[in-house]
Parts: structure tokens; sequence; C-alpha cells
């Protein structure tokens, strides 16, 4: 019997959206339902009764140990029900309707999140089919008339489009998201469409996202509960960094990841330790921070290499970059871009330090599409300087002064009332430079008149 044949009561598909909505959270979404949908295996369920784990994966066309652990997780959730007399399992009618390819709002949620999972797994395939998948999950939730899984998808689709010089991009999506949430009055979707915002037109050159950094940490902090108290604290640190107040921000970062770990946050040590590393470039401090800003990346090259750096060895520092390919290895071996362009700021440092002519040529060539932008860390974690800063660095280690010279100038000419290189000899007068003479309210428009490419 397909589901199509089925008699399903509405009022169960009704209820069974709202608790799977409910479940499908940034985090735990990913975790159960986009897993079974990326893998075929709630489609594979739909209408087919009773199935043992072998039987389904055999449908599904995945590993039976996979099926039979993921049969047990969505058991225990109670999206499925268990029959321990004959060991089989049986996906609800009610929950097939809800997922196994109805045009419902909660397909559309699941798209978004499997274009979330998809895109910062920073696999290579996954990072090609994400954008395809949040637009699929966007023009569902269009079609439905549903204002929340709009607003939901069009967060993937953010995410979806998310890589180094795509501030233009992003801006019109988390326009329609700020809109949303205000005719919603939904102050959780408001606070971070705010966030994204700042941190597109920061990269854009347009000091009105440090206003937006400012609302977000507002807004986050009237929120109430434990996650958003953190979001605000840990941006504060950024915007005392920004504005020059270095130990200030030190401080607020440490702050921050006591919160983080009493609450659970699972990147409460990725984001202090990113933003002391970054606070480190002026005052050659990064040592401080640790090898490790970021989960398994404490053995790239990189980061070896600038500590070996700043410590006064650099005949080890070159042996740390034997071999790097700069164009090839981002984080991890084998990954080669992510969706922020740190990684490429990294090893800019890192090869300008102590690379070698083919390490600084590959590295300035990554950069170069950044030419005339801004950089940021992450959801504001840091502001990270002017991509030209960099690529006038590289430009002098291989012996281009001219184009050095010019990269240097252009640094901070396309924000008006300069914009701060990162490292010495930057101090608070140049990073406050951001908070002075804020233009109007920012709208899109006014985002996109910044400086050319």
């Amino acid at each position: 019997m397909t589901v199509e044949q089925a008699t399903v009561d509405p009022a169960k598909v009704e209820a069974t959206i709202g608790k799977l909505v409910g479940e499908l959270g940034v985090a735990l979404g990913t975790l159960t339902a986009t897993l079974g949908w990326r893998a075929g295996l709630w489609q594979a369920m739909a209408g087919a009764g009773p199935l043992t784990p072998a039987e389904l994966a055999g449908r599904a066309g995945t590993a039976e140990a996979y099926a039979r652990e993921w049969l047990k997780a969505q058991a225990a959730g109670g999206w499925v029900a268990y029959d321990p007399a004959g060991g089989r399992f049986t996906l609800p009618d009610e929950v097939a309707a809800a997922l196994a390819g109805q045009r419902t709002p909660l397909r559309a949620r699941v798209l978004a999140c499997l274009a979330r999972e998809l895109h910062h797994s920073w696999e290579e395939a996954n990072l090609a089919r994400a954008p395809a998948v949040a637009e699929e999950a966007v023009a569902l939730a269009r079609e439905l008339d549903d204002p929340a899984t709009l607003s939901f998808s069009l967060l993937a689709l953010h995410d979806a489009r998310w890589r180094p010089g795509s501030a233009g991009e992003r801006l019109p999506v988390v326009e329609e998201m700020l809109a949303l949430a205000a005719a919603a009055g939904d102050r959780e979707l408001l606070a971070q469409a705010r966030l994204l915002r700042a941190v597109a037109l920061v990269e854009l050159g347009d000091r009105g996202g440090v206003a937006d950094l400012e609302e977000y940490c507002r807004l986050a902090g009237e929120l109430g509960h434990a996650g958003a108290r953190w979001g605000a604290l840990s941006r504060r640190a950024t915007l005392a960094g920004l504005g020059g107040r270095l130990e200030e921000a030190r401080a607020l970062a440490e702050e921050a990841r006591r919160l983080g770990r009493r609450i659970g946050e699972p990147d409460a040590d990725s984001v202090a330790d990113a933003l002391l590393w970054e606070l480190g470039r002026f005052d050659s401090r990064r040592s401080a921070a640790g090898t490790d800003p970021r989960p398994a990346s404490g053995d790239w090259p990189a980061w070896r290499a600038i500590l070996l750096a700043e410590a006064g060895d650099r005949e080890a520092a070159e042996a740390a970059l034997a071999g790097f390919e700069p164009d090839r290895y981002v984080l991890r071996p084998g990954v080669v871009r992510s969706h922020d362009p740190w990684p490429l700021l990294v090893t800019a440092d890192a090869v300008t330090l102590a690379g070698d002519g083919r390490q600084r040529a590959a590295s300035y060539q990554a950069l170069r599409p950044l030419a005339g932008r801004h950089t940021v860390l992450g959801g504001f974690v840091a502001y990270t300087g002017a991509a030209d800063h960099y690529l006038g660095l590289l430009a002098a280690a291989l012996g281009r002064p001219e184009e050095a010279a010019a990269h240097l100038r252009a640094r901070s000419s396309c924000t008006s009332g300069s914009a701060p290189p990162p490292g010495p000899p930057s101090t608070a007068s140049t990073c406050s430079a951001w908070r002075t003479r804020r233009p109007r309210r920012p709208t899109s428009s006014a985002a996109r008149a910044t400086c050319g490419p």
C-alpha cells in the first residue's frame, strides 16, 4: 500500500509535523531527519510495511549496519514503530505523509537542513550540491506560502551561498530574513539575521555592519536563554577587539568560553580560541591562543609555522611548511575551501613568514579575488582585516614592491574613514575608525554601493 492509498488522519499528520518541526532545529534536525533523507531511508520505508534492517538497507541501497543503527535511533525517538517479536520496524502513515516526498512545510525544512549539512561538510561535491537543495527548499516554502518555513529555508540558502567574497549574494537573502522576522515578531530570527547582515556589510566595507553587530548583541542578550547569552557575550568580545580594547576583548572571550562550557555550547572553545588568535596579531601573542583554534586542525602546518616564526625559530617554521600546498590543504588535507576566508588569511601569514616562492604565489592567487574587500571570521567571531593587507605582504615577499605598495594603499580605501589592517602597528585609533561617523541605517542598495572589485 502506498502513502497515497493509505487513509491518513489529517490531525495526526499535523501533530507529526509539529513534533518533527520541534526536533528539526539546526543541530537535532541534521542528526535525525536529514541523515535519513540523505540516505533515502525515509523514502524507502514509506508504504513498505514492517521491515528488518536488512530489508530496509536493500531497499535504500545502503549498509545494513547503518540502517540498523538509524532505525534504533528513530524508534527511540518515536518516529518508527518497533515489533520486538519479529525484529521489524514500521513507518507510521502520518510520519510517511509528513516526510516521504509530500509537498509539506516539513519537507522544505528537511531540505533546508540537508543543504546546511552539505555545505558545512567541507566536501567539494557536497558544497557544489548544497545551493540547489537550498533553492528547492525556498521554492517549496514560497509555494506553500509559509513565512516561518520560508525564513528557515532562507537561512539554509544563505549558508549554501556562503563562500569568500559572496557578501553581495548573501545580503538580499538576509534582508528578506529580516523582513520576515520583523513581520512575524520572531526575535530569535531577527537577532540571527542582524548578525549575518553585520558580517556581509563589513565584508563590503560598510561600517553599518558594526551597528548591526551591536544590535545583535542587544537582541541576543534580551532573548534570555543561555545560548543567546553566550552569543551576545562572545560577540561583545569581538566588538571590544574591533575597538582596539584588546585586554577587555580577551577577558570577555574567556568569560564567554566559561559560559559556553557550562551550557554545553559546542563552539565555546573554538570561538574563544579563534578570537584570541586574531587578537594576538596586534601584540604577537598568538601563541597564547594555543595551536588548535578549530577542532582537528592543530596539526595544520600554517599554525605551526606561525607559532615557530613568532618564537624566533625561522628554520623550524620553514621545515613545518615543507611540501605544504596552500591550494590543496585548508585546515585538513583534501579540503580546498571553506565558507569564510580565514584559512586563506592564516595561510598567507604563514607563507609570508616562512614559505617559499611557490607557496606565496599560490596563496596570492587564492586571495586575489578578494582585493578591495574586508574579511570576517565566521559569524563575526572576529574582524580579520582588509584582504589587501595580506595581498600586500605576499606581494612584498614575492619581490613585487609596486604591487605591494598598491595593495597596502588600497587596504583602507574602500571604507571611508579607513579600515584597520590586522597586526602591528594597528592600535585602538585605527580599529575605532569603524565605530566613528556611522553612515545612515544600512539598506541592501546602500550596502552594495561600496568599493569596487
